[in-house]
């Protein structure tokens, strides 16, 4: 019974780890991180690549963003991480903005974020604006 018990200990130990071990842990160093949570998306392109896992005040009262990453999606130094207008409902998330400049991070590598204030009406370029603004419009005359 002893023995049973130890296996289960280790096949869940285990098993637990291994979850871990589908992504890579990077620290993100924000001036500030307005509306942004654990369990934020972090996404590429539109595409969910992992997660903020905690947020924290360093000494320069400063927010360090740990972030999970999936270890398919490789992230080079020229990479920008960028805090976003996630919805229109005030989410907020961090944009993997890719680059092919410099080496690959490796996991427990600390960058620098930025963050992007427009808010998602205001990312629209000025024709998809007018669109929007026209058929809001349109619906309220009718």
């Amino acid at each position: 019974m002893k023995h049973l018990i130890f296996v289960g200990l280790v096949l869940f130990t285990v098993t637990g780890c291994s979850q871990k071990k589908n992504t890579n842990t990077f620290f993100v160093d924000f001036e500030k991180a307005e509306h942004l949570t654990p369990a934020s998306p972090v996404v590429c392109n539109g595409i969910n690549v992992g997660s903020i896992s905690s947020l924290k005040l360093n000494c320069n009262s400063h927010i360090i963003a740990e972030i999970e990453i999936y270890k398919s999606v490789h992230v080079r130094e020229g990479y920008q991480f960028a805090i976003v207008w996630f919805d229109s409902f005030g989410k907020r998330a961090i944009e993997l903005i890719p680059s092919d400049v410099g080496k690959y991070l490796v996991s427990l590598d600390s960058v620098k974020g930025i963050t992007i204030d427009k808010k998602p009406i205001q990312q629209l370029d000025s024709l998809e604006y007018q669109i929007a603004r026209d058929s809001i419009f349109k619906v309220k005359k009718q």
